[in-house]
C-alpha cells in the first residue's frame, strides 16, 4: 500500500446524538456504516479511491479511548463529541501527526465554542477548519460530504496516494 508523507484527520465534530454519523452515511452512500477495524476504500469515481479508516460514532458516546480503536491509516474520518473527552481525542490524534479538516458539526442550532476546541485545532499547522451553519435538511448534509470529498481527493492528489 501507498503511504502518505502526511496524515488526514476529517471530523464530524457535534453535540451528543447530533446526528455526526449522517456525514458518513451520506460520504458512502450507505444508511449504517459500523466502526470496523480494517482501512475502507472511498471512492471518488469509477476508477479512483483511497484507502481510509472510519471511526463511526464518537469514542465519547461509545465510552471508549482513542488509542484502543485507531489503526495505522492516512485517512481518518472520526466522529467526535463536543466535549472535554472529545478535546482529549483531537489532541491525542494531533500528537499522532494528523493533520485536520473540521466539517463542523451536524446540530440542529448553533452552539458556543466554550471548550475552545476550534481555536486549538485552528492553532494547528496545516489544519482547516470548516465550520458549518446549522442543518436544516439533508441536502445540508450532501453538500458538506460533497464537500469533504473533494477535499479528500485534492489531499490525496497532492499526497500520491490514490489507486485506481
Amino acid at each position: 500500500m501507498i503511504k502518505a508523507e502526511k496524515k488526514l484527520a476529517v471530523v464530524a465534530l457535534g453535540n451528543k446524538n447530533a446526528g455526526k454519523s449522517n456525514t458518513w452515511y451520506k460520504i458512502f452512500n450507505q444508511e449504517n456504516i459500523p466502526t470496523i477495524r480494517r482501512l475502507r476504500q472511498l471512492h471518488f469515481n469509477k476508477k479512483e479511491y483511497v484507502h481510509v479508516f472510519l471511526l463511526n460514532g464518537s469514542m465519547e458516546e461509545r465510552k471508549r479511548e482513542i488509542d484502543e480503536e485507531l489503526i495505522d491509516c492516512d485517512i481518518l474520518l472520526c466522529s467526535v463529541q463536543y466535549n472535554e473527552k472529545g478535546k482529549k481525542t483531537i489532541e491525542y490524534l494531533h500528537k499522532q501527526g494528523y493533520q485536520w479538516l473540521n466539517p463542523g458539526c451536524e446540530d440542529k442550532q448553533q452552539y458556543t465554542d466554550y471548550l475552545s476546541i476550534i481555536q486549538m485545532i485552528n492553532s494547528y499547522p496545516n489544519s482547516t477548519v470548516k465550520q458549518c451553519k446549522a442543518i436544516k435538511d439533508d441536502s445540508d448534509t450532501k453538500v458538506r460530504s460533497d464537500e469533504i470529498i473533494q477535499f479528500i481527493y485534492e489531499w490525496a492528489r497532492k499526497e500520491d496516494i490514490i489507486l485506481s
